[in-house]
């Protein structure tokens, strides 16, 4: 979960920092979203896979 109250103080922040600064969180920010996005697409086909194998088990 992100903050926010982190988000009013924004402008604050970035013109105390330099753009490259900037770049690096937008990086880490997105990078972090694709993980979790990833994470979230393995525990989907995780689920799939356990319950076709269930699937199969009950049809035997």
């Amino acid at each position: 979960m992100y903050n926010h109250n982190f988000v009013p103080s924004l402008p604050r922040v970035i013109s105390g920092t330099s753009l490259l600064q900037v770049r690096n969180v937008m990086i880490f920010l997105h990078n972090d979203h694709v993980f979790w996005k990833q994470l979230l697409l393995q525990q989907q086909e995780r689920r799939q896979l356990w319950s076709r194998w269930v699937a199969v088990l009950i049809l035997q």
